[in-house]
């Protein structure tokens, strides 16, 4: 169980992150900020790129503690 909140937390982290990216460009786009052009799609591209990778974290982390999980209780049983 703990590992399941675990993952879901870090599922929502990356998540905001990338909305988070979505919304610095969108804004750029759309021409609301002052922000260089540059630094805006660098700033939003970096930072949807680390939040797809720590939702990606996330799952994996789930997976291997899952997977020892369950390699120990079919250890446990005669």
């Amino acid at each position: 169980m703990k590992e399941q909140t675990q993952m879901i937390l870090r599922l929502a982290v990356g998540a905001y992150l990338v909305y988070l990216a979505y919304q610095i460009i969108s804004g750029q786009l759309s021409g609301g900020t002052g922000m260089n052009d540059l630094l805006a799609y660098g700033a939003g591209g970096v930072l949807g790129l680390c939040g797809l990778a720590f939702c990606g974290y996330a799952l994996w982390r789930y997976r291997k503690e899952r997977a020892a999980r369950s390699e120990a209780l079919t250890k446990e049983e005669p």
